[in-house]
């Protein structure tokens, strides 16, 4: 579990160069407007309109320029004190914490859609309580977000879009939550659906819509054992319109059930 430091949005009237200091805790920032060269751990970063930012504990940084962000602080050890939390305050850092979505996370990258994660940071910043259990769950779905975005940009640059199949295999990773049929998936690929079917099962070694399970599975049992949204908001969120058809295929893919699969992990 985790708890929010601060997230609150920083606008200097001026561009300007910050004090060089030592993160104490994990920083998240997304900048909404203007251009800064921010300095992590002797590294330049040119940061833009839209570009989110990760700091982790132990890092040393400075940033030199505008200043327009919403900036979110995270604390995983369950130790530092949060009344009057400022990053510039001396403090003891942070021990790292043993998470894939964090890790995964880089130092700086330009996401996909500016206004959804402005809205989404906006939100978070507005919470009166930013340990309720409503606005916790804002968070982790920003940190799941950031880490599907991340899939999909590593997808689209590895995706081969010289053969048709491999076109509706990338339409498949992001639209997953999508209503998506065998007829959607032949068009992308402009194919006869059962030539279509024929051609992805030979590059794929499965049928278009297995793989399109599949995908959704993967997905879901990755936000069931890394957040605490409910199993219906999850099926929902991964195209399923049918909870029982979820479960079921869940159950025969993973070998239990979502609920049972989610406790093995969290007790």
């Amino acid at each position: 579990m985790f708890r929010v430091l601060q997230c609150n949005r920083i606008i200097a009237p001026l561009p300007s160069r910050s004090i060089e200091r030592v993160v104490k805790d994990y920083e998240l920032d997304f900048f909404v407007k203007g251009h800064r060269d921010l300095y992590i751990d002797d590294k330049k970063f040119s940061v833009n309109d839209g570009d989110i930012c990760f700091r982790t504990p132990g890092q040393r940084v400075y940033g030199e320029g505008d200043h327009n962000a919403y900036i979110l602080t995270l604390d995983f050890s369950g130790e530092t004190p949060i009344k009057n939390y400022s990053r510039n305050t001396p403090g003891p850092i942070q021990k790292i914490f043993d998470n894939e979505l964090i890790k995964e996370i880089p130092s700086c990258f330009s996401p996909h859609n500016f206004e959804k994660y402005k809205y989404m940071f906006s939100l978070i910043s507005q919470q009166i309580d930013f340990n309720s259990e409503a606005s916790l769950t804002l968070v982790e779905e920003l940190i799941y977000q950031i880490n599907a975005d991340l899939k999909r940009s590593a997808f689209e640059k590895i995706a081969s879009l010289d053969s048709p199949v491999d076109k509706s295999a990338q339409y498949i990773h992001s639209h997953f939550g999508e209503k998506i049929t065998l007829e959607t998936l032949s068009n992308i690929a402009c194919l006869d659906k059962s030539y279509f079917v024929r051609s992805f099962k030979a590059k794929y070694k499965e049928t278009p819509i297995n793989y399109l399970i599949n995908v959704r599975l993967d997905n879901a049992s990755e936000l069931i054992l890394s957040t605490s949204l409910s199993i219906s908001e999850i099926w929902e969120s991964c195209g399923y319109n049918n909870g029982s058809l979820f479960i079921a295929q869940y159950k025969k893919r993973f070998g239990m059930t979502p609920a049972k699969h989610r406790k093995q992990i969290w007790g």
